[in-house]
């Protein structure tokens, strides 16, 4: 990765990395679905990174953190206005770093400058998820679905 880019893998379960500005490789990928305290917990990352790349075997993790995602039923970005003078922007599904920085000041231009000022996006309605109290069982089942798919190259 000689110009630092971000490489994101295009498997049922994105992993992506990069190395940083002090040449730390950072990585990310769907994690546990708790608050994590150490790098271990993402322990799954690192034998990973080992396959990948066999010489950073044993080498020690300094850091570890996760964040819970905004997935939408329709897997797009949504702009929902709860009310006036509030605009709620979501559902990146896990790759919205890049978009949400830009939406953010669409966001913020809305908001002083009123509705004559256009973004990116249509403000739709919010809706609720059918089933959303069953999430953490559906999440836990498709990730190690695609993890499996993914390990044998289906």
């Amino acid at each position: 990765m000689p110009m630092r880019s971000v490489l994101y893998e295009n498997g049922r379960i994105t992993v992506y990395y990069r190395v940083d500005a002090s040449n730390r490789l950072l990585m990310g990928g769907r994690g546990p679905m708790r608050w994590i305290r150490h790098p271990s917990a993402v322990d799954y990352l690192m034998r990973y990174a080992a396959r990948l790349w066999p010489p950073l075997r044993g080498i020690r993790w300094t850091h570890g953190w996760n964040s819970r995602l905004a997935i939408t039923a329709d897997h797009f970005p949504h702009v929902h206005e709860p009310g006036p003078g509030a605009l709620v922007y979501l559902g990146c599904n896990g790759r919205g770093v890049a978009l949400a920085t830009a939406m953010g000041q669409q966001l913020a231009r809305r908001l002083v400058e009123g509705e004559a000022a256009e973004i990116a996006l249509p403000i739709t309605t919010l809706k609720p998820i059918r089933f959303h109290a069953l999430w953490p069982l559906a999440v836990k089942s498709v990730v190690l679905y695609g993890r499996i798919r993914d390990r044998l190259g289906l």
